[in-house]
């Protein structure tokens, strides 16, 4: 009897127990909230050169399709610094969703850096947002460490261009340049090849003859007005066309039936045509 009352409350306390230790801080690690995805890349000089200085291009891009971070703490650790050593930019960068940053950060190359590849891996601190009312979250990225870092001695001024990153870029190549230089002075040649046989056969075509103009006709003076001499008659005025009257039509009997000089039809006793008089 007292045995089975005892396992009646092991079963309680061992679920107690377990509760106890899960809920016991730096046993497991606690579910953290929900972090922001990043697509973090860069590019670099290649090489690095001696006791000289650079810049290394961060291009950040919050992939989160409502959440934006404020970035807040951008390292590089590279092999010659001591653990936990960072080349640092603080600049605080927003990032909206679906946006990338760009942050620089000066890496200063140690005189005693050794010659060939080195080891580097890059530390981004963020803030995010959690929803209204709520305090914004602190967030860790950090990457897997790559040789990607090339140091040379400084015998020569270090190249302004950049070479691909690693798995985080794609930039553009340094071995570009000079085949775009050599078609640019081709292109040149070509070019002023083309001017200069252009200008030749120009040169070559005849010349038709000028075509000599002829001279425009001379206008003739026209004389001044001279008035008319005195006494000068003015010529006689045309003769004035005899009247013309109509034709009265008369009835039958009183003259003949036309007129025997202008052959008006009856015209009486007295033409109004031609003047006739019968007499």
């Amino acid at each position: 009897m007292q045995a089975g009352r005892t396992g009646a409350l092991v079963g309680p306390m061992a679920a107690v127990l377990v509760l106890a230790i899960l809920a016991a801080p730096g046993l497991f690690p606690a579910a953290s909230a929900d972090e922001v995805s990043l697509n973090v890349r860069y590019s670099r000089p290649v090489p690095m050169y001696q006791g000289l200085s650079c810049n290394v291009t961060v291009y950040i891009r919050n992939q989160d399709i409502s959440r934006p971070i404020n970035i807040t703490w951008t390292g590089i650790h590279v092999d010659w610094l001591d653990a936990d050593i960072y080349h640092v930019n603080e600049t605080i960068a927003r990032a909206s969703p679906g946006i990338e940053v760009r942050i620089d950060v000066q890496i200063d190359v140690p005189k005693s850096a050794r010659i060939g590849d080195h080891s580097q891996n890059f530390n981004i601190e963020y803030d995010a947002y959690e929803g209204p009312g709520l305090p914004w979250g602190h967030y860790n990225w950090q990457s897997v460490p790559v040789s990607d870092f090339k140091v040379a001695a400084a015998s020569k001024p270090p190249t302004t261009s950049s070479s691909p990153g690693g798995l985080f870029d794609r930039p553009f190549r340094e071995e570009i340049c000079i085949p775009l230089a050599v078609f640019g002075f081709l292109f040149i040649i070509i070019l002023a090849a083309a001017i200069s046989a252009s200008r030749r056969r120009r040169l070559r075509q005849p010349v038709p003859p000028a075509v000599k103009a002829e001279p425009a006709p001379m206008a003739l003076p026209q004389p001044a007005y001279m008035p008319p001499p005195t006494g000068y008659m003015s010529p006689p005025a045309p003769p004035t066309p005899p009247v013309r009257y109509p034709v009265e039509q008369r009835p039958a009997g009183e003259g003949p039936a036309a007129c025997p000089f202008c052959g008006a039809p009856n015209p009486g006793k007295h033409c109004n045509r031609c003047g006739w008089d019968v007499g």
